[in-house]
C-alpha cells in the first residue's frame, strides 16, 4: 500500500493508545516484582517461632527473634534447665554450642524474579533443604524440600504488627528485644 505524498505518521490517541496498551503491562509487572521482592522483609510469626526477614543487598537473611521454648526444661539433658537453647541437632559438632535465638537460617538466597529461592537451616532436625519464600496474600510461604519442591513442607507465616499475648510471651521467655513490644 502507497502513502499518498506528504503524508506523515503523526502520534495520536489511536497511536498513543496503541504504545500504551503495549508498555503499561510491562511496567505494571515490574512494580509487581519489586513489591513481591521486598515485601518478604518483616518480622514473621510460625506460631512457636518469631522470624525478622530483611534483605542485605540482592541476597535475603531470616533470623530467629524469638521461640516459645527458649529454654531448657527440667527433663532434657541436652541443656541445664533453664538455660538458652542452642543448636544441639547441627550434624557438626562445633556449631553446636550456637545460641538458637539470633541464628541465621538462609543461605544463598536469591531473587530469581517471580520468589526467592536457596537454602533453609532447620534448626529442630539439623538439616538443611532447598527452599523457596514468597508471599501468599499477606502470609509468608516457605517450602522447603530435597530434589523437587514437590517433595517437602510447607510453612506459613503470619505477619507481626501487634505485640498481643502470644508474641509478648515469646519475646519474655526468650529474652529477646523487641520495640513492638516495649
Amino acid at each position: 500500500m502507497r502513502r499518498p505524498s506528504g503524508w506523515k505518521l503523526r502520534p495520536g490517541p489511536v497511536l498513543r493508545t496503541l504504545v500504551l496498551t503495549m508498555l503499561l503491562p510491562a511496567v505494571a509487572a515490574s512494580a509487581d516484582e519489586a513489591g513481591a521482592k521486598t515485601a518478604v522483609a518483616g518480622l514473621w510469626s510460625g506460631g512457636d517461632s518469631l522470624m525478622r526477614v530483611v534483605m542485605q543487598g540482592e541476597r535475603l537473611s531470616m533470623t530467629v527473634v524469638a521461640i516459645r521454648d527458649a529454654v531448657y526444661g527440667p527433663d532434657e539433658t541436652a541443656g541445664k534447665p533453664g538455660t538458652p537453647r542452642r543448636d544441639d541437632n547441627n550434624p557438626e559438632p562445633e556449631m553446636r554450642s550456637r545460641l538458637l535465638i539470633g541464628l541465621e537460617l538462609l543461605e544463598d538466597y536469591r531473587w530469581t524474579g517471580r520468589r526467592w529461592e536457596g537454602k533453609i537451616y532447620d534448626p529442630g532436625s539439623g538439616n538443611t533443604y532447598s527452599s523457596r519464600m514468597e508471599l501468599d496474600g499477606n502470609r509468608l510461604r516457605m517450602r522447603g524440600y530435597i530434589g523437587m519442591p514437590m517433595l517437602g513442607r510447607t510453612r506459613h507465616f503470619d505477619p507481626v504488627a501487634v505485640c498481643d499475648e502470644s508474641v509478648a510471651r515469646m519475646v519474655a521467655v526468650s529474652g529477646a528485644e523487641l520495640a513492638l513490644c516495649d
